[in-house]
């Protein structure tokens, strides 16, 4: 869940060449929303947004859903792990693979 276009069609890329299925969103609202919707096994949000919901607060909604956290700010929010922008598109493959194992593992 990200506003800026380009960098949701590079992490989209990176992460369906990794193998991951991958849905996008435009703004925490309706990132909310489809993750409701989908139950996915990991979301990436972005902390700063416009609108009226910022990530740390969709973050939050979707922790007490139970669904899988890496925000891409802040761990203030209930995520379990944070990546500050820029990041290296490697690095965030390597830390989703990280994360969902460890859930696997759990």
């Amino acid at each position: 869940v990200d506003d800026e276009p380009g960098l949701r069609r590079l992490l989209g890329l990176v992460l369906s060449d990794a193998g991951y299925r991958v849905l996008e969103a435009d703004c925490a609202e309706s990132g909310l929303q489809a993750a409701r919707k989908s139950r996915p096994d990991l979301v990436i949000m972005d902390v700063m947004m416009p609108g009226g919901l910022d990530g740390l607060d969709a973050t939050r909604q979707l922790e007490v859903s139970g669904n899988g956290l890496l925000p891409g700010g802040a761990r203030a929010g209930g995520g379990v792990d944070s990546i500050a922008k820029p990041f290296e598109p490697g690095v965030v493959v390597a830390r989703v693979n990280t994360l969902l194992a460890d859930r696997s593992a759990a």
